[in-house]
Order: C-alpha cells, then structure tokens, then sequence
C-alpha cells in the first residue's frame, strides 16, 4: 500500500508539477517611463515560477502603449504590475501656416512660449515666434 501512495505522489507530481508558463521577457533594457513595444518583448517558456501573478501578453502590447514603472533590465521577465498605461494626450499648435501635434499635456502658456510636459516626464519649451 505504501508502495503505491508512493507511485501516486511520484507521478502526480511529475504531470501536474511541470506546467510550462509562456513569460514576456525584455529583449533590452527598458528605461524608466520607457514605451514598451512588441519589438522589445519576447515570450518565452518556462518551468519555473516567478513572483508575478499577472503578465503582459503580446495582445494587450498591441492595443495600448504600455510604460514601465522602472528600470527593467535585459532578460528580466515583464510583469502587469511593473508597467502603466500610458494616457494618450494630444497638443495641437497653430501657429499660423504650421501646425504642429506633440504628445504630452500643457502645463504654462504665455505671450513667448508655451511650456509642455512630454509623456517621458520632460519638460519642453516651444517659443511662438520672434518679436
């Protein structure tokens, strides 16, 4: 009878054990606030766990712009929580016979200039025009 719990035990652990978990990991290192692309993932199997309960599917990469949370090095696997969606603001300028269209949110305009937050989190000061 041991013999055969034995046996069981071996065998369930050997099928249910090994289940194969398909990750995304970083093909290069992804910077802080750094857009994630498909080109910047690849999945890969693996047998082992890790501590993330949720990750990023190729899927999801391509219906959003993903951004990371922090720095993410090269091979390390890519989890939901460690990135953000980005909010896609618009800015349009028209200054004149030009218009231009930036990403980011305004944060100061005046006579001069108007002062712009890019989505990296770098502000940006783009001048009207010589008086």
């Amino acid at each position: 009878m041991k013999q055969y719990l034995i046996v069981f035990l071996c065998l369930y652990s050997f099928v249910f054990g090994q289940r194969n978990n398909v990750v995304p990991i970083a093909v290069k290192n992804i910077g802080y606030k750094q857009l994630i692309t498909v080109k910047s993932v690849k999945l890969v199997k693996v047998s082992s766990k890790y501590k993330c309960k949720n990750y990023l599917n190729l899927d999801m990469l391509k219906e959003d712009k993903y951004r990371a949370k922090h720095y993410i090095r090269k091979g390390k696997v890519i989890c939901a929580s460690t990135t953000f969606t980005s909010s896609a603001q618009k800015i349009n300028f028209n200054f004149g016979s030009l218009e231009i269209e930036r990403d980011g949110e305004v944060i100061n305009e005046t006579d001069k200039y108007i002062l712009i937050k890019n989505p990296n989190g770098k502000r940006e000061k783009i001048y009207k025009g010589i008086e």
